[in-house]
């Protein structure tokens, strides 16, 4: 004989699990179906300030697979071989020759620091991957696979003007914006400029170069974080470069929007859009993870803070393209920028004392779900 449970039964069960398991509301409202500004609208209706957060689509990856010959064989020193190193040199490019140049003298990759040869390593993987697609710029991502963003017209020349000059540099004197966007004399540096039959074509570089640095400055840091973790004290200041190099590809982004709008229109924009949003995301993970490191995450703070004081007039289209670009919510969420009126903000709380009933571990605030009939069943002989 076979029984079947009532659709209210069903209901029941169904509207039961949803209301005592914290996860499943999670799940719930995460893989909504609704848009990124329908996302951050619900979370703000439903005051949940203590779970606030805005989700922006993550770019498309495609897998990489380790090369199967290599060029170069080096090993990892042991005092310097962490998960994201190794990762990274086991997709090395087939063409990685191991080789820097220090103060003009060639040096084995190996015998830099973690931070560095996970830098380097990634420069090298990103080139093989523009030389397989010419039309797009590459970026790796450790245990992700590869990014590919297709180049604007826009290139490194047209960036410049939209760097506020307080942010010109970590500490606002040049620094990585001389060397990686215009030099001190207002021309394009050699750094980056793409050689064509061995001659270095000074200006060609695309507004998407300084997103090959600013990838190679994130695998960087979390590499040089895992080390200091692990070995001890790097002396780098590896938090820094992602931080800074978050502004300087925002600038080219703000370039592409203006001199290339067929580009700006297209769905190649919006996975520009999806690979600056993780890749700001990322940026600012590692320098909270870096806290009270060697690693320089004073100055990383600092350079954030004086970007949200900033009132120059790049500053303020900076910002405002942040948020029209991205919304509100995930412009404050990313980079600490209040945009929004405070009345519109998710409000905290006043912290309660230690006392006070109110300091007791906060509860989920309920929610309303829109459930359908599952029918449970079960069937005896």
């Amino acid at each position: 004989m076979r029984h079947t449970s009532s659709p209210l039964l069903s209901h029941f069960f169904c509207l039961s699990y949803f209301l005592i398991s914290p996860n499943s509301l999670v799940w719930a409202e995460r893989s909504s179906p609704h848009s990124f500004d329908a996302m951050e609208s619900f979370s703000r209706r439903n005051q949940r300030p203590e779970a606030y957060e805005v989700v922006y689509p993550e770019p498309t990856f495609e897998v990489v697979e380790p090369a199967k010959e290599f060029k170069w064989k080096d090993n990892i020193p042991y005092h310097k071989d962490v998960p994201i190193l190794r990762n990274v040199y086991e997709h090395r490019a087939p063409q990685e020759a191991g080789i820097l140049f220090v103060n003009g003298k060639q040096a084995s990759m190996m015998s830099e620091d973690t931070g560095t040869i996970a830098h380097e390593l990634t420069h090298g993987i990103n080139s093989h991957l523009e030389k397989d697609n010419p039309d797009f710029a590459g970026f790796y991502v450790p245990g992700k696979g590869s990014v590919l963003v297709q180049k604007p017209l826009a290139r490194r020349v047209h960036i410049a003007p939209f760097i506020p000059k307080e942010l010109r540099g970590i500490d606002g004197d040049g620094g990585r914006f001389n060397t990686y966007i215009q030099d001190k004399h207002g021309r394009e540096p050699d750094a980056g400029s793409p050689f064509v039959d061995g001659t270095k074509q000074v200006g060609a570089a695309n507004a998407l170069y300084p997103w090959d640095e600013w990838n190679s400055y994130i695998n960087g840091a979390k590499a040089a974080l895992q080390a200091e973790q692990k070995f001890g004290k790097q002396n780098s200041d590896y938090l820094t470069g992602p931080v800074e190099f978050s502004i300087y590809a925002l600038g080219s982004m703000m370039a592409t929007k203006k001199l290339d709008p067929e580009y700006s229109r297209s769905e190649a924009f919006k996975q520009m859009k999806k690979t600056y949003a993780y890749f700001a995301s990322e940026s600012m993970k590692v320098l909270k993870a870096g806290r009270n490191t060697s690693l320089g995450d004073a100055k990383g703070e600092a350079y954030l803070e004086r970007f949200r004081n900033s009132n120059s007039a790049e500053a303020r289209a900076m910002k405002e393209f942040l948020v029209a670009e991205f919304s509100a919510g995930w412009t404050e969420q990313t980079f600490g920028i209040r945009t929004r009126p405070e009345a519109e903000r998710p409000q905290l709380a006043e912290s309660p004392t230690s006392d006070s009933p109110a300091s007791a571990p906060a509860q989920r605030p309920k929610k309303f779900l829109w459930l359908f009939p599952w029918p449970f069943r079960s069937a005896t002989p």
